[in-house]
């Protein structure tokens, strides 16, 4: 993991960042049947006191379905590394708020967040009882 800080840190540094876009942060979570450490860039969006992440092309992908229940997980983003929980959102009136504001910061994310997309939604995670 600390080698993928190490080229995450390079790459918020580097003129390459204009490339990668504002909203690209590092996703890093402990897969739940294998164990194994994910990491990998998604695109985060700042919503409602903390990130809705988008599934483009979903069908194509099975990250995300991990978090059909609460898992604990890190975000790295420029400035800093964000302890989270994130779990995937029903279709339901959040849902849509979540799509919505989404494609507000994302203009060219609207070709794939249509209805029913699966999104993620990241919260920070509190701190554990002594």
């Amino acid at each position: 993991m600390a080698r993928k800080r190490r080229f995450s840190d390079r790459l918020a540094a580097s003129p390459l960042r204009r490339l990668t876009g504002k909203h690209t942060v590092l996703l890093e979570y402990v897969a739940p049947r294998s164990g194994a450490l994910v990491s990998l860039p998604v695109w985060a969006v700042p919503w409602a006191g903390g990130w809705v992440v988008v599934v483009g092309k979903a069908e194509a992908k099975t990250w995300w379905k991990a978090f059909r229940r609460e898992l604990p997980a890190t975000i790295v983003d420029v400035r800093s590394r964000h302890e989270v929980v994130g779990r995937l959102l029903a279709t339901d009136h959040v849902y849509y708020d979540a799509l919505a504001a989404y494609v507000a910061a994302i203009p060219a994310a609207g070709r794939v967040a249509k209805p029913g997309v699966p999104i993620v939604f990241f919260r920070a995670r509190l701190p554990e009882a002594p």
